[in-house]
């Protein structure tokens, strides 16, 4: 994920940066349709996630980390003190989405295959 403070971005903006970090390793990532203003303004923000095995997730994203509120699309039933809270997104997909580990680990390692391959040209002229 870049590199945000919480004091440089609203709630609404990391939360969309989330979702842009993981769009490539779930199936898909949005903002849930339970946000509003009072969840933003209250440094709150819910993310639907489905991942690659179709397992379809209410995020939400608050100061204390991510936490699995909803087992659907637009859900909070699950909201507990109690949930268990992830550090970031990344942990969190990882614990719950085997295909997101792959995925994760194949990008880190066409990424790493560009670069070297990029110090290769450069080396070589």
């Amino acid at each position: 994920m870049s590199i945000h403070t919480m004091e440089n971005l609203s709630w609404e903006e990391e939360a969309r940066a989330v979702i842009s970090d993981i769009s490539t390793s779930v199936a898909s990532a949005d903002l849930s349709e339970i946000n509003n203003s009072k969840d933003f303004g209250s440094r709150i923000a819910y993310i639907n996630i489905e991942t690659k095995e179709s397992q379809k997730l209410t995020v939400r994203l608050d100061t204390e980390g991510f936490s699995v509120v909803g087992r659907k699309f637009n859900d909070k039933s699950l909201l507990s003190p109690s949930n268990l809270k992830y550090e970031t997104i990344y942990a969190l997909l990882n614990y719950l989405s085997p295909s997101y580990t792959l995925t994760f680990a194949q990008n880190l390692s066409d990424r790493l295959s560009k670069l070297t391959n990029g110090a290769r040209e450069t080396n070589g002229k």
